[in-house]
């Protein structure tokens, strides 16, 4: 894994053969949640809580697929 950053950007290369498009995908629901929050005027904790109950709310649905 690699982070470069722009002056406006950050750019995180993952290696593909370490991370499923699940993995990849439950990355960026994490961070459009962060992002969303601090647009509406979250503290980093809510958005991190937010994040964190979202997740659970994923594993527990599809955990009881498998």
């Amino acid at each position: 894994m690699r982070v470069e950053t722009t002056p406006t950007e950050y750019v995180i290369r993952l290696d593909r053969t370490t991370f499923s498009s699940d993995d990849v995908e439950r990355l960026l629901r994490t961070l459009r949640l962060k992002e969303l929050s601090a647009r509406l005027g979250g503290t980093q904790n809510e958005a991190d809580q937010l994040a964190e109950e979202v997740m659970e709310s994923w594993w527990t649905v599809h955990q009881s697929k498998d």
